[in-house]
């Protein structure tokens, strides 16, 4: 049923029939022109919501070329250059991980960082998020650091963030790789070792 059906048939009986015993004396189904001419007005919004509820304008590969920079502005994305450059972008920032999460934080820490780029984000009750990195991997220094951390954008709003230089020690390798050390995976290398994680809450 066309929407113009659907806006005819909201009429009273009456007045459809009073519409169509017009013919021949005026303009012919007067209503119903109008009725036709409502729709053809309301056919690009219900296109609109019809492609909004099936997920095609939040979706970066679907998303008709009208829709690309809105929904890039939706995103955060910076809307302008070309098409193909814009829907890269949005996919990117799909990809990412969410804002705040500690997966973030150490993401954007790591593009600050030098060598194994090994990063420890933990917290500090209430309101004090803790980055320890290796002093020698910061190569603009720890102040620095923390500059282009809370710069970025990755940090949860309302959070003061430290960030510190950390050197594990044999303890901390123990107590992540576990009890034994024979419990360790075969292969593992000191790197993927030392990475396994430093208690930052102390």
């Amino acid at each position: 049923m066309s929407h113009s059906d659907v806006l005819w048939s909201f009429m009273p009986e009456v007045v459809r029939d009073s519409d169509q015993a017009a013919r021949g004396t005026g303009p012919t189904n007067l209503l119903r022109t109008f009725s036709d001419g409502v729709a053809g007005m309301f056919d690009p919004a219900a296109e609109t919501i019809g492609q909004a509820l099936a997920g095609q304008l939040t979706s970066p590969d679907h998303t008709p070329d009208v829709w690309v920079r809105w929904l890039a502005q939706a995103c955060g994305v910076d809307p302008d250059g070309p098409l193909p450059d814009v829907r890269r972008r949005i996919l990117a920032r799909a990809e990412a991980p969410a804002i705040g999460s500690r997966s973030a934080i150490a993401a954007v820490t790591r593009q600050f960082l030098t060598g194994a780029r090994q990063v420890a984000v933990g917290a500090v009750p209430p309101w004090t998020i803790r980055v320890g990195v290796r002093a020698e991997e910061a190569p603009e220094g720890l102040e620095v650091l923390a500059i282009q951390i809370r710069e970025s954008g990755m940090m949860p709003a309302g959070f003061a963030l430290e960030v510190l230089a950390v050197r594990p020690t044999w303890g901390d390798i123990d107590d992540a790789v576990g009890p034994r050390w024979s419990g360790a995976p075969v292969g593992l290398t000191w790197a993927q070792m030392d990475s396994k994680g430093v208690d930052l809450g102390g």
